[in-house]
């Protein structure tokens, strides 16, 4: 199963071990953000701070990576009192209108997280402990 991984873009480093985990377990993972190259500036609480090419470029490729995944699964906070940008969850909503696959891992943020076609788990050991399950079934 090809998966992709919406979360806080600070959440990166975190992010890359569930890749190899993923990836161990015998699954792809289609999340350049997570698994290419680090930009060579990030600014997570600002809107802005790269070149508007760059964002251009980062912006279609979230869009093909979440295309070509046949799950998604998104990396909810808890709430706070900062500005937050919120990529992930037009992410989430790309895998919603294409009939995707979409494991939460976290607390349901928002009523489309209610959907009855999502799979909620508390934590990364609780989801991890199914796809191994999954997999194991599928061999």
């Amino acid at each position: 199963m090809n998966v992709y991984l919406a979360a806080r873009f600070t959440r990166r480093k975190e992010m890359q071990a569930y890749a190899e985990e993923l990836i161990a377990l015998g699954h792809g993972v289609t999340a350049r953000w997570v698994t290419g190259p680090p930009p060579s500036s990030h600014h997570p609480d600002q809107v802005s701070g790269h070149s508007l090419a760059y964002e251009e470029r980062v912006s279609v490729e979230d869009l093909k990576d979440v295309a070509d995944a046949d799950c998604i699964i998104c990396f909810s906070e808890q709430p706070r009192e900062t500005n937050t940008r919120g990529g992930r969850h037009v992410e989430f909503g790309l895998a919603v209108a294409d009939d995707k696959r979409i494991i939460l891992v976290g607390p349901r943020e928002n009523v489309f997280h209610f959907l009855p076609v999502v799979e909620n788990f508390r934590d990364w050991a609780a989801l991890r402990k199914l796809l191994g399950a999954e997999r194991a079934a599928a061999r």
